[in-house]
């Protein structure tokens, strides 16, 4: 319009309206960012952890809490039994067969039923009339074998509705050293659908110990060095999973909760308030990760089992062990293919080092764009009082389209493109978008007052055209 009152050519109006959008528009960016992401998904698959979701790998660099399973992360998710103790006059040799039988006709094949396969193996001496393989949700499985009556193998609580005093003290003791405790009990009763028998007796303890990972420990303090905070959720009994935690060195190891029969509402409540988890469900591992985020946490969930997908999908980025269920790693940002969670700090770091060299970037990128609205509002401002003043001393605007893409290559594009590739592992800390500008306006306005001095140095006659371009 200015231009038209002008009686600017039309070539000339146009050329500065394409000068100003190329100014204006970062359009590296792009191209920039899919690059720096992609460096950080090729470093990651060298420590043998794939992203599935590009974006994953800003989020990671992100997280302050991670939420984590004992299983397959403080341990490397294998298990031995560390003994069988009987009860009462029941032969050891014989509650070896009746379990071997048990995972016979359940076919479990979880860690668990793996350690138990390798002490008492399978075997059809008795014949199963009726099976219930072991879940996750229910805490047991349950066979009933011809002749011999129901019996039952799980978590005590959720067999036995009320537990003696020597039993609760027996499984306390021994979850205090670290070990799970499942409990064999039997009845001459069948079952009641999904449920025990009544009359269930406790014939046996099976304690089965897990192999703590080596570098469980090293990890776990660059977390804590890191202020990335670890949350333990685990469907185990909370004081074995307490001390797996404390031989891990993980803060406030004392700070656990049994989360049995607690209600949604109440487990969101709590979240915040405790480290340790046990007899978590799988609801309830979504709930927790749910009230995290609510707080304004960026929360990574790691998970291998089935159970875990609810949380999964959840958090802000998942984490699946290959060595755990399809479903697990389909529903992941992330999988760990040698089920490792050590390689989690160099995972975190990456995307650390990627979110804060995208921040720079971005930063400088909107240094020429600042500077372009900047100098079309003031030449806009300039052109229309010298209109409305019939002023014949106006600004011009001083570039033509490829001064600007020299800009954008030399001066932005190969320093952008060096800057993506340097270390930088700092906490991230403020908002992306937020941290950007403010980086961003104090070089674009510093460019701007360089361009306008030059402007006014050549309307006093002080520089000509030749040397402001």
């Amino acid at each position: 319009v200015i231009g038209l009152f002008k009686k600017i050519s039309p070539l000339e109006m146009f050329m500065t309206s394409v000068g100003l959008a190329v100014a204006a528009i970062p359009e590296g960016l792009p191209a920039i960012v899919t690059i720096m992401l992609s460096i950080g998904v090729t470093k990651m698959a060298k420590n043998n952890s794939i992203i599935r979701k590009l974006p994953a790998v800003e989020t990671l660099g992100s997280a302050t809490v991670i939420c984590s399973d004992k299983t397959g992360t403080l341990t490397d998710g294998t298990m031995s039994i560390n003994e069988i103790e009987v009860e009462g006059r029941h032969d050891l040799d014989d509650i070896k067969v009746i379990l071997g039988s048990m995972l016979n006709a359940t076919q479990d094949s979880n860690q668990t039923a793996k350690a138990i396969m390798k002490m008492c193996p399978l075997n059809d001496k008795y014949i199963a009339t009726n099976t219930l393989p072991f879940s996750s949700a229910r805490k047991y499985s349950m066979v009933t074998l011809k002749g011999k009556g129901t019996y039952v193998l799980g978590a005590a609580e959720f067999i036995v509705k009320k537990l003696p005093n020597k039993a609760k003290e027996k499984i306390e003791t021994l979850s205090k050293r670290g070990l799970r405790v499942m409990v064999l009990t039997h009845s001459v009763m069948p079952s009641r659908k999904e449920q025990p028998p009544l009359g269930s007796k406790i014939i046996a303890y099976v304690s089965i110990k897990d192999n703590i990972r080596e570098n469980a420990e090293s990890t776990i303090a660059w977390f804590k060095q890191n202020n990335v905070d670890i949350k333990i959720i685990s469907g185990d009994n909370p004081i074995t999973v307490g001390e797996i935690a404390r031989q891990c060195g993980v803060e406030d190891y004392e700070s656990i909760i049994n989360l049995e029969g607690m209600e949604l509402d109440e487990v969101k409540k709590i979240a915040n308030k405790y480290t340790i988890f046990g007899r978590v469900s799988p609801e309830q591992k979504a709930a927790l990760v749910e009230a995290l985020k609510e707080q304004g946490k960026t929360v990574a969930m790691t998970g291998d089992g089935v159970n875990d997908i609810i949380a999964l999908k959840k958090a802000d980025c998942s984490i699946a062990m290959a060595s755990g269920a399809d479903a697990t790693k389909y529903s992941s940002h992330l999988v760990l293919m040698d089920s490792d969670f050590s390689h989690m700090p160099e995972v975190v770091q990456e995307g650390r080092r990627v979110v804060n060299n995208l921040q720079q970037t971005c930063s400088l990128f909107l240094n020429k764009t600042i500077f372009a609205f900047l100098l079309s509002v003031i030449l806009l401002i300039v052109a229309v009082v010298g209109m409305i003043f019939k002023s014949a001393a106006t600004f011009q605007y001083p570039f033509e389209t490829q001064h600007l893409y020299i800009w954008e290559f030399c001066g932005i594009g190969i320093a952008s493109f060096f800057l993506s590739l340097q270390p930088n592992d700092k906490v991230i800390e403020g908002g992306f978008v937020n941290n950007v500008v403010c980086n961003a306006i104090p070089g674009g306005v510093t460019i701007t007052l360089a361009v306008l001095t030059l402007l006014l140095l050549n309307l006093n006659g002080a520089i000509g055209n030749s040397q402001i371009i």
